[in-house]
């Protein structure tokens, strides 16, 4: 059994695509590591009303408290063999709202 969970912040406005008339918001959240003194940015995905809620509701800065499934695809670009990883959600909660720019 897998499982992923983590708090960050969007490091830019969702973007909700449609995959046949499935709605899919594409995300990415910045999530500090404190303990190495660094920041790690983690692909993220919600499908169906979740999506439609993410794209509505989130906006860049934002932060949120994840939880999913890390996700594998493979796919070739330009005839070489590449695998894409994001992680797909489960549950999601809108935390902070984004930092405000002094």
């Amino acid at each position: 059994m897998q499982s992923f969970h983590a708090i960050g912040r969007l490091t830019r406005q969702p973007n909700l695509i449609y995959s046949g008339d499935k709605p899919r918001c594409e995300m990415v959240i910045a999530v500090e590591d404190h303990t190495r003194n660094r920041t790690d940015f983690f692909p993220i995905v919600a499908w169906h009303q979740q999506a439609i809620n993410c794209a509505n509701y989130l906006v860049k800065g934002q932060e949120v408290a994840i939880v999913g499934k890390w996700r594998s695809s493979n796919y070739k670009k330009d005839g070489i063999p590449m695998t894409k990883f994001e992680v797909e959600i489960s549950e999601i909660k809108f935390q902070q709202p984004p930092k405000q720019a002094n």
